[in-house]
């Protein structure tokens, strides 16, 4: 999955934006509040958050509707373009409550939407998050640490936890076939 542009209106701290995002995956964002003259409060993180709003529906901190939209709006929008494997997905949700998703340009219900999206929102979270201060540093993490942020991305996470199980289970039966009595 590749986020390739977002378009933002009437979302927390941003009026109007419309954001392409290289190919590289790779983007720098900064920004500055004029108003209190420092990098707080100037949108970095709404993006973010008006991406998991707009492409899973929900709101990474605990964030109210009222207080999602931008003060003095009374709409707000999302408009998010995806390339996954299946093709081009063009998802929108707006405030009053509306969703419209299409597929290289066939329409979507919303449950055919959800089910063509390669990771979760939790993961979601994870990979947007991870380098912001208090979150997780993947860099600093160590090997065992980093391995398992990995298989939780990867969705992958439970195989480990099976593997685990299996491991034990082997262990349990060689020990029985040891004790057995030879014929």
């Amino acid at each position: 999955m590749r986020i390739s542009s977002i378009t933002i209106e009437n979302i927390l701290s941003i009026e109007h934006a419309h954001i392409d995002f290289p190919e590289s995956g790779l983007m720098l964002v900064e920004g500055w509040n004029h108003d209190t003259n420092s990098a707080n409060g100037a949108g970095k993180t709404a993006i973010f958050e008006a991406l998991a709003w707009g492409i899973f529906n929900q709101f990474p901190r605990s964030t109210t509707v009222s207080e999602f939209v931008r003060i003095g709006s009374k709409t707000s929008r999302a408009c998010v373009s995806i390339h996954t494997r299946y093709g081009k997905i063009e998802v929108e949700r707006s405030r009053p409550k509306g969703f419209k998703a299409t597929l290289d340009g066939a329409v979507l219900m919303e449950e055919e939407y959800a089910k063509l999206l390669p990771i979760n929102y939790q993961q979601f979270v994870i990979a947007q998050y991870s380098c912001q201060s208090g979150g997780v540093r993947f860099l600093e993490l160590n090997d065992a640490a980093r391995k398992d942020l990995i298989l939780e991305l990867m969705r992958a996470d439970g195989f480990a936890a099976a593997k685990a199980k299996l491991d034990s289970e082997l262990k349990d039966k060689s020990a029985e076939v040891l004790r057995l009595p030879n014929e």
